[in-house]
């Protein structure tokens, strides 16, 4: 929707409508150098979302935030082959901060720049320096550029007036040139993405580019990406197609977290041999997250944490046919998850804790990550899904895959 507020013209960027390009991202945002300008502002506080994502694989993309931040204070990051969000030492880390007590406030427009020089990363906020730190970035195949965001919570509603993507970094008295609504000479903007020119109170589906790249941004067309009843490998089942997930209404048991004893125990058919996650039973939340895959994808992991996965045994694809899956946590301290395939045990491992944080729905094919959205979905089908609030024993798991 394209809004008027505080004298100036801009787009409102909601949850479930990103506009991506029609082309490729510009050169410069493999290596750089390059300078990412951006005019925003937001009606009230609202948790920081993405505005611009750029990448094309898990593990290689990056980011531009903008919202009220948590401790770690990022506007920019951007994922690295070696540990993608690991902090690495400060002449390497993969990200940009604002600096402490810098706090994003709501109700008037707020003009930002990040400059990449090959070398440092330097942040600007109204055309002052706020920021500059040494910084290693690359990215392979930045793929199209997408503005806004898929998921996040209702009042995040971010107004963004103007975006543009330079080929070099900007000096800081380019960027106050900027900032006064005056074109530096001497730098090309391949990206400019801008809400001027559009109408007041109409949906904007599409937005041109005015830089040198041309082409335009635009909202996908609504489909639907449901999962659906059908048979797979001669079962019935809920089919899923790697492009959406499904979410319980009601929190996931208490007897699954906090250390409780559980079983998981899931009739699965994969059609993609890869780290999806058929179950989950919370958000991606550092640390105290728990996921279950099917597949071998990385690290061959059946029970998906930040710390001390549990793998598969597991040298044969997966694919094409059902195959009876069984988690089993005894809980409590200094324990043992083992995990089963149709009814003999695959693979364990000891745990001082597993420790699942409480108070989020379920999620089935896939994971929900509280600022990136729908991660790790499956593709596949899915026939039975049991949680029990005990241990089951190797006898139970066996007479269950007789069934």
């Amino acid at each position: 929707m394209v809004k008027e507020f505080k004298a100036a013209r801009a787009i409102q960027l909601a949850p479930g409508k990103p506009l991506t390009s029609s082309f490729d991202a510009p050169e410069c945002l493999k290596n750089g150098p390059f300078t990412i300008y951006y005019e925003v502002a937001n009606e009230n506080p609202s948790p920081s979302v993405p505005i611009l994502t750029w990448g094309t694989a898990e593990s290689r993309f990056a980011r531009v935030f903008f919202g009220a931040y948590d401790d770690d204070r990022k506007c920019m990051t951007w994922a690295t082959r070696g540990g993608a969000w690991a902090e690495r030492p400060p002449e390497g880390k993969p990200f940009l901060a604002y600096p402490a007590g810098n706090t994003v406030m709501a109700s008037y427009w707020k003009k930002f720049a990040i400059a990449y020089d090959g070398t440092k990363m330097t942040l600007y906020l109204n055309g002052t320096r706020i920021r500059e730190d040494a910084v290693q970035y690359s990215q392979d195949t930045p793929g199209k550029l997408v503005i806004g965001f898929q998921n996040g919570p209702e009042e995040a509603k971010l107004l963004l007036r103007d975006l543009r993507i330079y080929d070099k970094a900007l000096a800081e008295a380019d960027v106050k040139q900027l900032c006064e609504e005056r074109t530096p000479s001497g730098a090309s903007a391949p990206v400019w993405f801008s809400a001027e020119g559009l109408a007041a109170g109409k949906r904007a589906r599409t937005v041109d580019n005015q830089g040198t790249l041309k082409g335009r941004f635009s909202i996908a067309p609504d489909v639907d990406r449901a999962p659906e009843v059908k048979e797979l490998g001669g079962r019935k089942c809920v089919a899923f197609n790697g492009a959406a997930m499904m979410q319980s209404d009601v929190p996931a048991p208490r007897a699954a977290l906090d250390d409780h004893p559980f079983t998981l125990e899931m009739l699965v058919y994969c059609e993609e041999d890869n780290d999806s996650r058929v179950m989950a039973f919370t958000q991606e939340i550092t640390r105290r997250h728990t996921s279950f895959a099917a597949g071998r994808g990385s690290g061959n992991r059946g029970l998906a944490r930040e710390v001390r996965s549990v793998e598969w045994n597991n040298p044969e694809n997966a694919t094409g046919k059902w195959v009876r899956l069984a988690w089993v946590y005894d809980g409590g301290p200094q324990s043992t998850v083992r995990l089963y395939r149709d009814g003999k045990l695959n693979s364990e491992r000891s745990f001082m804790s597993l420790d699942t944080i409480g108070g989020y729905p379920m999620y089935v094919g896939g994971m929900m990550h509280p600022g990136l959205g729908e991660k790790y979905l499956f593709k596949g089908g899915i026939a039975e899904i049991r949680i029990y609030d005990y241990p089951r024993t190797s006898e139970e798991i066996a007479a269950a895959a007789q069934r």
